[in-house]
């Protein structure tokens, strides 16, 4: 009942609009289906490169932890991209890899004539390193590039002239933005140094909606969520990170001469 009550008390509508919100795990066409009629306007993909012919696609787990399934259906970027062009809204592509992938992903993207400024890429500075982030700064100068700070954050918390002179650095090679989990120890303490600094932060890892609703409140640049919130009508099936995704079915009770109609969660294989 409580949990009704706060969905009633803070509806979608009064999510602050300084905050850009991300629906992750837009790696299948069941999510694409969901964010494309959704108010969200960014989406998340996870690219990796397909491991016989080289094509981005898309699937977070990697095919060493996760060995290609000769059934396995998946998006390819060019899919997304496609789709994506074609309204007003964004895309965030999580680059699983580093070297060739960078140059593929590229093509990609300017083959579907799609604005930097409706274009955010996250990876971790050991996978692309300085020149990897420093080509797509130059090639993309409005896109948001982020990258994954969970590394820093007790050095910021810490020694924090130690973590400047590193979170400097980045921003030399073109990072913007700074990736932290919901997860990490002193997030407020993380929070008071990255604006106090003029950095911007994207949290993520939030494991539910009242988690969401309580990432909120540091005023973060940005929040990415899988959207399972049933709460708002947004049933995302997340990314297939482990090889499962989440799954709806509707099931029906007949109580007090009334039909109440109810969904239950369970996980599925991804594959």
């Amino acid at each position: 009942m409580k949990k009704d009550w706060m969905a009633e008390l803070i509806p979608e509508m009064s999510l602050p609009k300084h905050t850009q919100f991300v629906w992750q795990g837009i790696n299948d066409e069941a999510n694409l289906r969901q964010f494309l009629v959704s108010d969200i306007n960014w989406c998340k993909c996870d690219v990796r490169l397909h491991p016989i012919d080289e094509e981005p696609i898309l699937r977070h787990d990697s095919f060493k932890n996760s060995p290609l399934d000769a059934n396995e259906n998946w998006l390819t970027l060019d899919k997304l991209l496609s789709c994506v062009a074609k309204t007003d809204k964004s895309i965030k592509i999580d680059l699983k890899a580093g070297g060739i992938i960078v140059e593929k992903v590229m093509e990609s993207i300017d083959a579907h004539g799609l604005d930097d400024s409706r274009l955010w890429i996250n990876s971790n500075v050991e996978r692309l390193q300085e020149l990897g982030f420093w080509k797509l700064s130059k090639k993309y100068p409005k896109a948001i590039l982020q990258a994954d700070v969970d590394f820093l954050a007790p050095l910021i918390c810490s020694v924090p002239g130690k973590a400047r002179e590193r979170l400097d650095m980045f921003t030399e090679w073109g990072i913007n933005r700074f990736l932290i989990s919901w997860q990490s120890k002193d997030l407020r303490t993380f929070f008071d140094r990255m604006n106090e600094w003029g950095f911007e932060v994207n949290i993520y890892n939030i494991p539910d909606w009242e988690s969401f609703l309580k990432a909120i409140l540091p005023k973060p640049q940005s929040i990415t969520s899988d959207f399972n919130f049933p709460k708002w009508n947004y049933y995302g099936r997340g990314s297939g990170e482990n090889g499962f995704h989440y799954e709806y079915s509707e099931n029906y009770q007949y109580q007090n001469n009334e039909t109440k109609k109810n969904k239950s969660l369970r996980r599925v294989s991804a594959r």
